[in-house]
């Protein structure tokens, strides 16, 4: 509690849209900050059509809708690049100056960018949160204007270009609280799975993958799927396939040993695996890191400047995932990977400790603290 009196309550101002992956961790670090500093008021930059807006609103944070747009390679779409921007610029240099603002954060998107500019030109400190080992666009444009850059990945400061006064921390990247609750036995327990079933869990993203959707379909069809059981009679494989894809897949599926789901409650489901399966995303990887399991990753080819394989290249290096690209992947692949990594457990147990030590569990509260500092040093 003392070292919650350290620090004079305030309002602080938070943005990041057009992904999950820019909002929740800004969520998980509004609730570390009120962890902290009960008495903060946290007030989020949306956008109208952004999926921040329901977000915010579904944690119960207040919001303010601004106006905001990515930049575009066409010069027709640039009038209205400025128009957004400049007006979003505006109001967000309004609300800062009512609320005597204290720090402000941007988490990535373009609905970043208003705030964290006007809060440069209102004095106002600011810290942007990169979720990537390659910063996507807005980011590297805003570090100009912010005192202080929290990364995902060691190494990733690289990337960006470096000025007097600005200041990189490797926070990790924040996940669901749930990720730390539940072990593998507890997770096992809620699921309802037996404690000595070979888990393996698929994720592809709240819209699916497809790659990774077609390759499970098909292992039944394998010509080496009845050695592989002989092998591992104990092995359930379960699937988030997306709602786009789940029907056409369930249809034409019959096979005790897999489940395909639309959607699966990663917070459950990854903890209780014993393999994963997935894209590379930052958030995937967080989680994979915080539970500590190993993985074999397929990044999406049309990631905005293919940071996923970047992302990837950082686990895979470590020894804590295997690689396969999109073009390549297919039932036999995907077979035959499964097989050698179950095949070796000490392999995986090895996997899962490097991947563990890629994750911070405190990557929200770390955030959080650095606020406050930036919060401390604008008081002093």
């Amino acid at each position: 509690m003392a070292a919650r009196q350290e620090h004079t309550s305030g309002t602080y101002f938070f943005a990041g849209g057009g992904t999950a992956g820019h909002v929740n961790p800004a969520l998980a670090v509004a609730g570390a900050l009120r962890e902290l500093d009960p008495q903060a008021q946290i007030k989020f930059l949306v956008t109208a059509e952004g999926l921040e807006k329901d977000l915010v609103c579904e944690a119960g944070y207040e919001s303010l809708e601004i106006k905001a747009a990515p930049l575009s390679k066409k010069p027709k779409d640039w009038p209205t690049f400025i128009n957004r921007n400049w007006h979003g610029f505006r109001k967000a240099k309004q609300a800062l100056a009512e609320a005597n603002a204290k720090v402000a954060l941007g988490t990535g998107g373009f609905v970043s960018v208003p705030l964290i500019v006007a809060a440069s030109r209102s004095g106002v400190p600011s810290i942007l949160h990169e979720q990537n080992a390659l910063p996507g666009k807005s980011n590297r444009f805003l570090a100009r204007y912010s005192d202080e850059v929290a990364l995902s990945f060691p190494g990733t400061e690289k990337y960006f270009k470096a000025r007097p006064g600005l200041e990189f921390s490797f926070t990790g990247n924040p996940v669901k609280p749930a990720f730390y609750n539940n072990d593998r036995a507890t997770a096992r327990t809620q699921l309802g799975i037996d404690q000595d079933q070979l888990l393996i869990v698929g994720v592809g993203g709240s819209l699916g993958a497809k790659s990774l959707n077609e390759a499970v379909q098909g292992l039944a069809s394998c010509p080496q799927w009845s050695r592989f059981l002989a092998e591992h009679p104990n092995v359930k494989i379960v699937l988030s396939a997306g709602k786009v894809n789940k029907r056409f897949i369930q249809a034409e599926l019959s096979c005790p040993q897999i489940e395909i789901y639309d959607y699966l409650d990663t917070g459950l489901w990854l903890p209780a695996a014993d393999l994963l399966v997935g894209r590379a995303s930052g958030g995937f990887l967080a989680e994979a890191a915080v539970v500590g399991r190993p993985s074999i990753l397929v990044p999406f080819p049309q990631a905005a400047n293919d940071h996923q394989s970047y992302n990837a290249k950082v686990f895979v290096e470590q020894g804590a995932s295997i690689l396969l690209t999109d073009r390549e992947l297919n039932s036999d692949l995907l077979l035959g990977t499964l097989s050698e990594l179950l095949s070796d457990p000490e392999r995986l147990e090895k996997m899962g400790q490097e991947a563990a030590s890629l994750g911070r569990k405190d990557a929200a509260m770390a955030i959080a603290k650095l606020i406050l500092k930036l919060a401390d040093k604008k008081r002093g």
